[in-house]
């Protein structure tokens, strides 16, 4: 039976609404909140944030979001395909729904000439099998405010107004054209329910920080916990004054718990353990727990290459074919040969003499190529083939990026 993926109409809101509260459970959520999210989503008529069905015989069984964004990879904005709200019916389960949803997604933006997708696991295998790769890792940190530095001055920091929007928006921005992974915002939103910090100089917002502080447990109004969502600068005096601050709330709040993909955060805390003693029985202290964050998928091997042909490999020469097993997106399937001379890539044919040959998963090219894993990880787990292994190094040094960072949830 044929299944039919189409835009969602107003009057099909309920529907999706209540598969999607089935598919998500938990969290608050309900289904009038979910409703009226998709409504008003839908209302906007926004071609960037679309809610797309999956039908068969005209019944609802499942729902999907695409979301247009634009990234900063290697330097290069992108432009990104983003899918979110990946729900299928309870009674419609193992009957390929999915897969269906998850090819016209990858088709949709491979017919815009949109090279590269991302989205948030609640599965990693799931999605590895439909070539999907990891990227950077979550880092969960339950430290107490002490473990941020003292240093000499807040005297820059402020709370955010309406009046900021502007200088917020610009100064993320500025800090997304300089980071790998980041995708560029085009409004920014305070937020009700959270507080937002900013440092402000010379008529510039250099950084923020948004965070709530709330019960550790619930009824423990003297137990408090300083929850840190974001933590944004664009350099280190702007971090020292944030350090200052998250210092002085000792005398309210007993742990701060922040999410992040810098592992270095370990490096400028001065205690980064978080107090437990249960994953090595004492023997190590326990610090952050991890997770899996976004992962990143290539749609068309050749037409990224060419899209990041001003990009600097390092300054290699290089004559690359790149073999790549896509089983769930044939037409992305097959090997392309890349030249590079002095860093820049020449040109991207399909076929030719070359110097090396490496072939891979494209969940694992995803992966290598955004920065998430570095060439020897790959080979050290055999989930790269090379033909010439005196091209390791110079392999090793042309995907050596930094790591994706994206703030951006959805």
């Amino acid at each position: 039976m044929a299944i039919e993926i189409r835009k969602i109409k107003k009057e099909e809101c309920d529907s999706i609404s209540k598969i999607g509260v089935n598919a998500f459970p938990g969290g608050g959520t309900t289904h009038a909140g979910v409703m009226e999210w998709i409504e008003s989503t839908i209302e906007a008529q926004n071609p960037d944030d679309v809610f797309n069905g999956a039908f068969k015989d005209e019944k609802l069984v499942g729902g999907t979001r695409y979301i247009n964004y634009q990234m900063n990879l290697l330097s290069h904005k992108i432009n990104l395909g983003g899918l979110g709200f990946v729900c299928v019916d309870l009674l419609h389960k193992k009957e390929k729904i999915a897969k269906a949803m998850l090819t016209d997604f990858l088709r949709h933006y491979r017919a815009k000439q949109v090279k590269m997708v991302m989205l948030y696991p609640f599965s990693v295998p799931f999605y590895k099998k439909m070539g999907f790769g990891c990227g950077t890792w979550m880092h969960k940190f339950q430290i107490t405010p002490h473990s941020f530095p003292k240093g000499d001055s807040k005297e820059h920091l402020s709370f955010a107004t309406d009046d900021d929007k502007t200088l917020l928006l610009e100064c993320y921005n500025r800090i997304a054209a300089k980071t790998n992974g980041m995708i560029y915002r085009e409004r920014f939103n305070l937020g009700k329910d959270v507080n937002l910090v900013v440092y402000k100089e010379g008529g510039q917002i250099k950084g923020y920080m948004t965070f709530k502080i709330e019960e550790a447990k619930e009824g423990y109004i003297y137990h408090l916990n300083l929850i840190l969502y974001g933590l944004m600068y664009e350099n280190e005096k702007v971090l020292r004054e944030f350090s200052t601050f998250l210092n002085s709330q000792a005398d309210q709040v007993k742990r701060i718990i922040h999410i992040t993909q810098d592992a270095a955060l370990s490096y400028f805390l001065v205690d980064p353990t978080n107090g437990q003693y249960t994953a090595f029985q004492s023997r190590y202290l326990d610090s952050y727990a991890s997770a899996p964050g976004a992962m990143y998928r290539i749609t068309d091997v050749k037409g990224i290459f060419q899209e990041l042909s001003g990009h600097n490999f390092a300054g290699e020469d290089c004559r690359l074919k790149l073999t790549v097993r896509d089983t769930f997106l044939p037409e992305n399937d097959g090997s392309t040969l890349i030249e590079f001379a002095q860093g820049i890539i020449k040109s991207v044919e399909t076929d030719g003499e070359y110097d090396v040959e490496i072939s891979l998963d494209v969940s694992d090219l995803s992966s290598l190529l955004v920065g998430g894993i570095n060439f020897k990880g790959l080979l050290k787990y055999g989930l790269v083939t090379i033909s010439d292994e005196g091209y390791i190094n110079t392999l090793e040094r042309i995907f050596q990026n930094d790591k994706p960072i994206c703030v951006t949830y959805f």
